[in-house]
C-alpha cells in the first residue's frame, strides 16, 4: 500500500485529468490514467510532470514580503532538511522551487483491528522575487484516504504527521536564514483590479471601525455592478475574505473565481486553473499594483 508507485499514484490524483492526458498522450478515466502513468514511468519522469504542472493543483497561497537583496543566492539546499526538491528554475527576477513533503496518515478502518498507515507526497511550490516569497500549498483533503478502501468502508484519521500550517512554518524557518518574512498586505493591488473592473465580488468580508461586516450577493449579482454604494464603502476599508469573479473579457483569461484575504496576503484557489501560468499572472498583477 505504500510502495513508491502507489504513493505516486495517489499524488497524481491531485492534478486535473486533462493535464495527465496531455503530458503523457493517453486517455481514460482518472483511475486508469494514474495507474497507467505510475506503473509505466520512472519516479524522475513523474517528477518532471509534477514540477511543470504544480500550479495546476487546487491550492492555498501565502504571500510574504522580504527585504534581502541577495535573494538570488537561495538554492535548493535551503529546503533539503524539510522536503524533497524536485525542481528549481531561475529567471532574471524570480527563483522557483518545487517541493514534495512526506505526510503519513494513521487510520482506523471499519472491519480492521489494527491501525492502517498510508503515506503521501504533498506538493508545494515556493517562488522568490526581489520583494516577495510566495508559497503555493496544494490543497489536501482532511481524509484523502477515504477512497483507498473497497466496499465503502468508513475510514477515520487518528493522526497525521504534518499539517499545512506546519509546512508553511518549515518553509519560513528554512528561509529565515536568508531573510525574515512578513505577511504581505495586498489590499492595494486587489483594490486596483477591482477598481478597473478586472474582478468583482460575490461575497465580501471587510473591516469597519469596531467590527467586521460581510455581504453576500444573490445568484449572478456582484457588489460593484449591482450595489455601487456598498462598493464605495467597502473599497475604503481593509478587505478581509472576498470571493471574486473575473469580469468581461477577463473571464476568458482567468479561472472563474478566486478567494482572497488581502489583509493577510492569502489566496485560495479551490478549482483547477486552466493553464500553468494563470495563477502566477493573477498574483503578478496584484503585486505590480500593490
Amino acid at each position: 500500500m505504500n510502495t513508491p508507485k502507489e504513493i505516486y499514484s495517489r499524488l497524481l490524483k491531485l492534478f486535473p485529468v486533462q493535464s495527465l492526458k496531455d503530458f503523457y498522450t493517453i486517455s481514460g478515466s482518472q483511475i486508469d490514467l494514474v495507474q497507467h502513468v505510475s506503473s509505466r514511468n520512472t519516479i524522475d519522469n513523474m517528477n518532471t510532470f509534477l514540477n511543470s504542472h504544480l500550479t495546476l493543483t487546487k491550492q492555498h497561497i501565502f504571500v510574504y514580503s522580504h527585504s534581502n537583496r541577495n535573494y538570488s543566492r537561495v538554492n535548493s539546499n535551503v529546503f533539503s532538511d524539510c522536503a524533497t526538491v524536485i525542481g528549481e528554475s531561475n529567471s532574471v527576477n524570480k527563483k522557483t522551487f518545487s517541493l514534495l513533503f512526506d505526510v503519513e496518515f494513521q487510520l482506523s478502518v471499519t472491519g480492521q483491528i489494527e491501525e492502517v498507515s498510508i503515506k503521501y507526497k504533498w506538493p508545494v511550490r515556493v517562488t522568490i522575487t526581489p520583494t516577495n516569497v510566495i508559497i503555493h500549498v496544494t490543497i489536501f483533503e482532511r481524509n484523502p484516504a477515504a477512497s483507498e478502501f473497497p466496499d465503502n468502508r468508513k475510514v477515520f484519521v487518528i493522526e497525521r504527521s504534518i499539517t499545512e500550517d506546519e509546512i508553511v512554518s518549515k518553509i519560513m524557518e528554512s528561509l529565515n536564514r536568508f531573510s525574515a518574512l512578513e505577511s504581505c498586505d495586498i489590499n492595494n493591488g486587489v483594490k486596483h483590479l477591482w477598481a478597473i473592473d478586472v474582478i468583482d465580488a460575490r461575497f465580501a468580508e471587510y473591516k469597519k471601525a469596531n467590527s467586521i461586516s460581510s455581504e453576500t450577493m444573490d445568484a449572478a449579482f456582484t457588489i460593484k455592478a449591482h450595489e455601487r454604494a456598498l462598493y464605495e464603502q467597502i473599497i475604503l476599508t481593509p478587505l478581509r475574505e472576498i470571493v471574486f469573479e473575473f469580469m468581461g473579457t477577463h473571464k476568458n483569461e482567468n479561472i472563474r473565481y478566486i478567494t482572497i484575504d488581502p489583509s493577510l496576503g492569502k489566496i485560495n484557489v479551490s478549482i483547477y486553473p486552466d493553464d500553468v501560468n494563470q495563477i502566477d499572472n493573477i498574483i503578478e498583477r496584484i503585486l505590480q499594483n500593490n
